[in-house]
């Protein structure tokens, strides 16, 4: 007979430097992006339709740095990243893209419409309105007040060691369907002040998305640290020979400011991160539990 895998639905909200205040909201509207997907993978049972429609309900939250609730570059502006993967190994991706409400959305079509693994910048945009994505302006009143306060520090981040102002933050989802397939899905908005055209790790094949054979990792943080490690096709690595959980671990260890999760073939969960918060939850098999 063929084995049966759990139905299981993992989000995170993004690691950083959350207040205090904000976390209750933030994992009540991750609550609520968990429910509607993992609905949408018992009614599909596809990894790939529940992570999409996960994070599509938190792009529209601008309690989150992505979609709706991005953060502004040092010039004012709106510049996102997005990444999706199953475990076939198809991948899709889009970097610093502007004026669009679901980025995740844009790297899905990236995936499945072309040859590419990701699209940066205009190119994005105008691949974007080619499929047909209206144009959007996610600016929000609280995004541009975090950029004065970056903007009156007497040097800015990228030129400094010292992040204790940083807001950090990606928002992203990994599924498991009872057909044994993964999938991975992340998207951004990047750090506030952030220079023109910077790519985060979120949409660079291996760092802040992975999804194989052998389970799903997405990632958060400071996205130059998870670029040098590969954290997520890492972590990957490791659920060859342990379990989720000790698999994240063993990848983390020695990162700063970031935060991982990750689900293996035996439907393990694991979740570790070295910042001051990381909301999560997971869904699996009907049990739900929020972080």
């Amino acid at each position: 007979m063929r084995k049966r895998f759990p139905f299981l639905l993992v989000v995170h909200g993004g690691a950083g430097r959350w207040l205090e205040k904000s976390l209750p909201k933030a994992r009540l509207s991750l609550e609520f992006a968990l429910e509607a997907g993992f609905k949408t993978l018992k009614e599909k049972n596809s990894a790939l339709a529940a992570v999409l429609e996960a994070v599509r309900i938190m792009e529209d939250d601008p309690i989150f740095n992505c979609g709706k609730g991005s953060s502004l570059t040092i010039d004012g502006k709106i510049q996102m990243d997005a990444a999706i993967m199953t475990s076939d190994g198809r991948f899709g991706a889009v970097g610093a893209i502007e004026s669009v409400r679901h980025p995740i959305d844009v790297a899905y079509k990236v995936m499945t419409e072309t040859n590419h693994l990701l699209i940066v910048g205009e190119g994005a945009k105008r691949l974007a309105r080619f499929w047909g994505f209206p144009p959007y302006n996610p600016f929000t009143k609280k995004a541009k007040e975090a950029l004065l306060r970056i903007r009156k520090k007497p040097k800015l981040w990228y030129l400094t060691k010292i992040k204790n102002y940083l807001s950090l933050g990606t928002v992203g989802a990994i599924a498991l369907d009872t057909s044994g397939r993964f999938a991975a899905a992340n998207s951004t908005g990047g750090y506030t002040g952030k220079l023109p055209g910077r790519i985060g790790d979120t949409p660079i094949y291996g760092a802040g998305t992975w999804a194989c054979p052998d389970g799903a990792a997405v990632s958060s943080g400071v996205g130059e640290e998870i670029i040098r490690s590969f954290l997520c096709k890492k972590v990957c690595e490791l659920m060859k020979r342990y379990p989720a959980e000790k698999a994240v671990r063993k990848a983390i260890k020695g990162l700063r400011d970031c935060g991982v999760i990750a689900i293996d073939r035996r439907g393990n969960i694991g979740c570790h991160y070295t910042t001051r918060a990381f909301p999560w939850a997971y869904i699996k098999e009907g049990e739900k539990k929020i972080f």
